[in-house]
């Protein structure tokens, strides 16, 4: 899934605010902050000469002021900042579900990202980077399982278009998150040795642990070597 679009339109918006004159209410309150207008903050989290524990705390503190103020100054410039993890982490999105375009997907990871700044909790210094992706991925992963589930159900309540297909991974993802055990492991097997997903690349579809897909891939190939034996 391409995600270039995406920068473009968070961008725009922080230079529509900038444009705007939009200040930054509370900036004075974080010495990391103050002396610092909205283009110098995020050129340092760009600066390689930066150390990642320096540029986690500027996201710590700029996600800060973003809860304490409604302000769209902050948030622009949340998402902007952001920016670059964001492309990044739209890597781990293997597919999208029929009806579900990049711009919905685009809208979709820019709304989990706001939600996530505000409600989640602060982790420990050096990891507000860290947590703010994984919740973003894993909320959206979510949403596009959802979709996918709820084409799947769909399509068996109705036959009026025996031509149109799910995408294979689509089906299987939702026979994982069934519940029933064979073709679960069915679907597992599927997706590992066919359609190569990694083990993380599961989890993070499913919004569980990659630990838990390894226990389950085990037990799905040993039930297959029971069969097998039979």
């Amino acid at each position: 899934m391409l995600f270039t679009t995406l920068s473009r339109l968070i961008n725009k918006s922080f230079e529509d605010e900038l444009e705007r004159g939009s200040d930054l209410p509370g900036r004075d309150e974080e010495p990391l902050l103050e002396h610092l207008d909205a283009r110098a903050i995020v050129a340092a989290m760009r600066d390689p000469e930066r150390s990642l524990d320096d540029q986690d705390a500027i996201l710590t503190a700029v996600v800060r002021r973003y809860r304490k103020t409604r302000a769209s100054a902050w948030s622009a410039l949340l998402l902007e900042i952001l920016s670059p993890a964001l492309v990044e982490s739209s890597i781990r999105f293997p597919y999208a579900p029929r009806g579900v375009d990049e711009e919905d997907v685009q809208q979709q990871v820019i709304v989990e990202t706001l939600h996530a700044a505000r409600f989640m909790r602060i982790p420990q210094p050096g990891f507000t980077l860290y947590d703010l992706t994984e919740t973003i991925v894993k909320r959206t992963a979510r949403m596009l399982l959802h979709a996918a589930r709820t084409e799947c159900e769909s399509l068996e309540q109705s036959e009026e278009e025996p031509g149109k297909r799910l995408d294979p991974d689509e089906v299987f993802l939702a026979e994982l998150a069934s519940g029933d055990a064979q073709r679960a492991d069915v679907a597992l097997l599927y997706l590992s040795k066919v359609r190569r997903l990694t083990a993380r690349e599961i989890a993070i579809e499913l919004g569980v642990s990659m630990e838990a897909i390894l226990n389950w891939r085990r037990r799905a190939r040993r039930h297959l070597n029971q069969l097998l034996a039979a």
